[in-house]
């Protein structure tokens, strides 16, 4: 049995998090994940994704102090979601291009779009 609890750290300073979101491909296999945790500094979080086409590439890692605390969880995921634009802007493989737009979709679809306050009040 873990004492790994969700926030904390374990003796490599990496934590547990509190909320694992993830996508999965049809047919199983994970593709892409945002975690998240809330520390006193704020939520931080980190990405990772697989691709399942062209050169299979993939990258992950873990939560530590050196990813950038957040004053509200919807930021910590948008700075992830500004990774995932950055990772995937060189491909140049179609299939991994159209594999990038969906990871990209899912991860916009985890932040509600801002209310246009003007133009609600025009």
């Amino acid at each position: 049995m873990s004492n790994w609890l969700p926030g904390t750290k374990n003796d490599c300073g990496v934590y547990c998090p509190h909320e694992e979101l993830k996508l999965y491909r049809k047919g199983g296999g994970r593709r892409a994940a945002i975690d998240l945790v809330e520390t006193p500094e704020g939520w931080r979080s980190y990405r990772g994704f697989s691709f399942f086409t062209g050169s299979w590439w993939g990258s992950t890692g873990p939560i530590t102090d050196d990813c950038q605390p957040h004053p509200r969880r919807e930021d910590a995921i948008r700075e992830q979601i500004a990774r995932f634009h950055r990772d995937f802007a060189k491909l140049t493989d179609p299939s991994m291009q159209r594999e990038a737009r969906e990871i990209i979709e899912w991860a916009e679809s985890l932040v509600p779009d801002q209310m246009d306050l003007f133009g609600a009040a025009a």
